[in-house]
């Protein structure tokens, strides 16, 4: 059996590539693919997790697990894509003087020992971290966040180093927020291991929030025509839907965190784009690019 862990950072829309499998669920049948969510796991992983304290599963404990996710015997079960944005850090250990999400690596290695005979995958979404120091920073004070850490310091690049050492050759899928509009159908059919040529519904639920109601028609005349594989065509023209039907102020996010100057921001931004040059280039990562 395939698992596959979807894990997004805090203030990522990791729930759009869940949503549009759940609306091909007779595509996924047909594959053996099952979706499951905390709605239908509720504690079946945490109360392992918890009782193994990192140590390996047992096959009746892991096929425990399965059943609790699933509702289904394993045997029925060809590929289990688990889903939780907490499930590497809560929002109060995803910031931290460490760093970015420090207790990830950890976490990675107890998950997949739930499933120690079994292909196990983890997809990660990151953001910027000026983007999730803002939205945390709603709910606790920055000081608080940061404790003396400097925000240039904040970078993906050395935890995800340690989470491809603690996934020990399984597959770490690894993406950026701000590039779903361009890479969803990517995302979709990775987490779900579907042929690139597999046609799906729904893939534009995305951008319907992104694009006006012209625009979004507009685009999906052009886009009509294309098969699924036409990876570079349909980015090509989903960039031109974005930059001339954008809805106002969906693409650009205003940042107010106290004592922050503009040209901060634009250092903090350059910072994360050339780490996610390194991550992206990393040994054990696979990172989808737009």
């Amino acid at each position: 059996m395939q698992v596959a862990f979807h894990v997004g950072a805090f203030d990522t829309e990791s729930d759009i590539p869940i949503r549009i499998l759940r609306a091909n669920d007779d595509i996924l049948e047909e594959e053996g693919v099952i979706i499951a969510s905390p709605e239908e796991y509720g504690n079946a992983l945490r109360e392992p997790l918890v009782a193994l304290r990192g140590g390996v599963a047992s096959a009746g404990m892991r096929d425990q697990v399965v059943m609790a996710c699933t509702g289904r015997p394993p045997g029925d079960v060809d590929r289990l894509v688990i889903t939780q944005r907490g499930l590497l850090a809560g929002p109060d250990r995803a910031v931290t003087a460490e760093g970015l999400y420090p207790l990830a690596p950890q976490r990675i290695g107890a998950l997949a020992n739930l499933f120690p005979q079994d292909e196990v995958e983890f997809h990660f979404s990151i953001i910027s971290p000026v983007l999730l120091l803002q939205s945390l920073s709603r709910k606790r004070d920055y000081a608080e966040l940061l404790d003396g850490r400097p925000p240039e310091q904040l970078l993906w690049s050395p935890v995800i180093a340690r989470m491809a050492e603690a996934a020990q050759g399984r597959r770490l899928v690894v993406w950026c927020n701000e590039d779903l509009p361009l890479i969803l159908p990517e995302v979709v059919r990775s987490l779900a291991a579907l042929d690139p040529s597999t046609q799906l519904r729904s893939e534009d639920l995305l951008l319907r929030a992104l694009l006006t109601p012209e625009g979004l028609r507009e685009l999906q005349d052009d886009l009509a025509p294309l098969p699924p594989q036409a990876i570079a065509a349909r980015r090509a023209l989903t960039v031109a839907a974005l930059d001339r039907h954008a809805r106002p102020g969906r693409m650009d996010q205003e940042i107010s965190i106290p004592g922050w100057s503009e040209d901060l921001v634009h250092d903090l931004t350059d910072l994360y784009e050339d780490d996610v040059s390194r991550l992206a280039a990393m040994p054990g990562v696979t990172f989808i690019a737009p």
